[in-house]
């Protein structure tokens, strides 16, 4: 929990500095565990919404990469477990956040990330909606199931699975750990160089998803540098920075 409470005051403060918003997806133990920590983030409910990333981190949708350097990350045949287990998972960690956070859980960001995100899923989507989660993060990964996904994937309707009413929000690029597991952990001003190139990239239209781990940033960038060194640049270049959960209320 020291590294929990760690990332929370830090994130919570620069946040809160700069008044930039995020959202928070929430392992169901982690949030058993870490609830009064994690009940910090209520106090600033014009910044932050929170949403789950399951109870016990599993994932939604099976993960077999083709690429060479998945032997880094070591991440071959992680098999979704069975749609029962899915479903516990989820009502699980949506019920936790009620009753600990009195947060009404409408996002989920699945474990790993996945390649189309819950395309080809729909007994997935469904348990969504029984649980009322209106958006989805899971389109993590490329075609060849790892990283990095293009920008041009940009969210989209589950509509032709017959969910029009769950919107998928891809997190393109490099996963945070994932590329320091592949480019080397602690080469944080290459890190920084790299995120404000894809900045660099962003048009007028342009959604980039992102995707970071708060035990990856407060072990590597104790004092957010590279985090605030983002906030700047999207600043300078007058791009808004939304929450995931405000993207879904504006886009709906």
């Amino acid at each position: 929990m020291k590294t929990l409470e760690k990332s929370i005051t830090a994130l919570t403060k620069l946040h809160v500095e700069m008044q930039v918003p995020a959202t928070f997806f929430i392992v169901g133990k982690t949030l058993k565990m870490g609830k009064n920590i994690l009940r910090r983030l209520k106090e600033h409910e014009d910044l932050f919404d929170i949403q789950q990333h399951t109870f016990s981190h599993l994932p939604l949708k099976t993960i077999n990469p083709k690429s060479d350097l998945a032997a880094v990350t070591n991440d071959y045949d992680v098999i979704a477990p069975s749609i029962s287990k899915i479903r516990s998972e989820i009502k699980k960690t949506s019920e936790l956040l009620l009753d600990l956070l009195d947060v009404e859980c409408k996002g989920i960001r699945g474990p790993w990330g996945y390649y189309q995100g819950l395309l080809g899923r729909p007994q997935v989507l469904e348990i969504l909606s029984e649980n009322g989660i209106e958006f989805s993060s899971t389109y993590l990964r490329n075609k060849d199931d790892f990283f990095p996904v293009p920008l041009s994937v940009q969210p989209f309707f589950y509509t032709d699975e017959g969910f029009p009413k769950i919107l998928e929000i891809p997190a393109q690029d490099w996963i945070d750990c994932v590329w320091r597991t592949v480019n080397g952990w602690g080469r944080n001003k290459a890190f920084a160089s790299h995120i404000s190139s894809v900045i660099k990239k962003l048009s007028r239209d342009t959604i980039w998803g992102t995707c970071f781990h708060d035990w990856s940033v407060i072990s590597n960038d104790p004092e957010l540098d590279i985090m605030r060194s983002m906030f700047e640049k999207a600043s300078e270049m007058k791009i808004k920075i939304n929450s995931y959960g405000r993207y879904y209320q504006e886009r709906n």
